[in-house]
């Protein structure tokens, strides 16, 4: 048997198929019978450096695609592009002194270099790369239509930010509060970026799912609670000795008589104002920072701390004075970023009292029972009614929580409100080496 020489054969093969344009796929001309066609496409590498085993796998996985599928009679079209914009390209440039585009365009001639010699059957005449103006101006045109119908705004909101970097950071970029790249500790800060606002379709998206019957339950059990659709209201508590009303938003109206303290999450914005030149302030701020740095994920599975105020804010339904509370537990992500802490009735709300030693007040049981002595009660049924809450005690559940609102917007202190765990999509995470938004801020004009 003759020995197999790599360098030779598969150079020679190469050559061949390049000579012959062996998987090139030209348009076809108009009018003319398609036939049997197929279309194979693996995501794009970023050219921040060379192929790896795992570029290896994924491309070679397609190539079996595109090959079992030609042999089966399909015109397979098949190109290639570069995902070259974005903080890989960017940090790579850096880190060897070059300019991005120079450093990303040598990078994209190696990885081509590099796909050739392995012999994978792209159109290399269909390649693109996003960094390219012919490919981002159609990114850019997208924007202003989003812009135009409304579906893409600007406003502060609290990031993740990575100081060493610079830029923010998703919150699956951050682990145990520091950046997943180059482990600096992260920051919180309330930046002015874009987002594209799909919370404007969650109906839509849940209704739609109703259409989907081939998917698995599981599966659209997952996007149900992504979109986290509920019904319930907005409260509103206002801070002791301040015109300031806090939103919070609530699916247990009925629980009111029961909040015992109050709770903003480290990114809310209200906090520095509220501890301002208090004997507090050094310590909360303190909190905030370390606490603003962890990971949702990290937030929601650690046990659960925070540190007090010193402010109070007055509980609209009997005009009590309850402590305000800075805690981990508590995200911007979903609701206001504030609540109404009742601990006899949330387990997290249960656990944070017990740990700090705060008021637990019983106000709803089970129809004709009485609450557990121990841990909070949270069953969510129409057996129950309300105990310690005023005119309304006794009142099952479902008709407190109505009649509860409707009371209290009366005194314009609530309202019916529909409530989203989806959130607007950020977008702008970027720095220099990134599609420019084609918008301008004149500060004259």
């Amino acid at each position: 048997m003759d020995r197999y020489e790599p360098q030779t054969i598969e150079a020679k093969w190469q050559r061949i198929w390049e000579e012959n344009r062996a998987f090139n796929v030209p348009n076809p001309e108009p009018g003319t019978e398609h036939g049997a066609k197929t279309y194979v496409l693996e995501m794009l590498p970023y050219p921040s450096g060379e192929l790896h085993m795992g570029h290896v796998r994924n491309y070679m996985l397609g190539e079996v695609v595109a090959h079992f599928r030609r042999r089966h009679g399909y015109r397979v079209l098949r190109p290639m592009g570069f995902d070259s914009f974005g903080l890989p390209a960017e940090n790579a440039a850096i880190k060897e002194g070059r300019h991005p585009r120079e450093l990303t365009e040598h990078n994209i001639a190696a990885i081509r270099a590099q796909m050739e010699r392995l012999g994978w059957a792209f159109d290399w005449d269909r390649v693109l790369a996003t960094h390219e103006p012919e490919y981002y101006r159609w990114t850019q045109w997208l924007f202003l239509k989003f812009f135009e119908h409304g579906h893409v705004y600007r406003k502060e909101v609290p990031v993740k930010w990575c100081p060493n970097d610079q830029t923010v950071l998703a919150n699956e970029q951050v682990v145990n509060g520091r950046c997943e790249r180059c482990g600096a500790e992260v920051e919180s800060r309330n930046l002015e970026q874009w987002l594209f606002r799909i919370t404007a379709y969650a109906d839509a998206l849940l209704d739609e799912m109703d259409t989907l019957e081939w998917w698995p339950e599981r599966v659209l059990t997952m996007q149900r609670n992504w979109i986290g659709r509920s019904d319930g209201a907005e409260v509103l508590f206002r801070v002791d000795a301040e015109e300031i009303d806090v939103p919070v938003y609530t699916t247990r109206p009925d629980t009111l008589f029961g909040a015992t303290f109050f709770v903003l999450a480290p990114e809310h914005p209200l906090i520095p104002q509220l501890v301002a030149g208090t004997d507090r302030e050094r310590e909360v701020l303190d909190y905030v920072r370390h606490a603003s740095a962890r990971s949702a994920v990290e937030r929601e599975t650690k046990e659960k701390d925070g540190v007090p105020t010193g402010r109070f804010v007055v509980n609209p339904v009997d005009d009590s004075l309850i402590p305000v509370w800075v805690a981990d537990y508590v995200l911007m992500e979903y609701g206001t970023g504030a609540i109404m802490a009742v601990p006899a009735h949330d387990e997290r709300d249960y656990a944070f009292a017990q740990r700090y030693g705060l008021p637990i007040k019983p106000v709803v049981v089970p129809t004709g029972g009485a609450p557990p002595e121990e841990g909070a009660f949270t069953a969510h049924t129409d057996g129950e009614q309300l105990i310690n809450s005023g005119r309304f005690s006794g009142l099952s559940s479902p008709d407190a929580r109505r009649a509860i609102v409707e009371w209290l917007e009366s005194r314009n202190n609530a309202r019916f409100a529909v409530g989203y765990r989806l959130r607007d999509w950020l977008l702008s995470r970027q720095r220099y080496w990134g599609c420019p938004i084609p918008i301008i801020h004149c500060e004259t004009c």
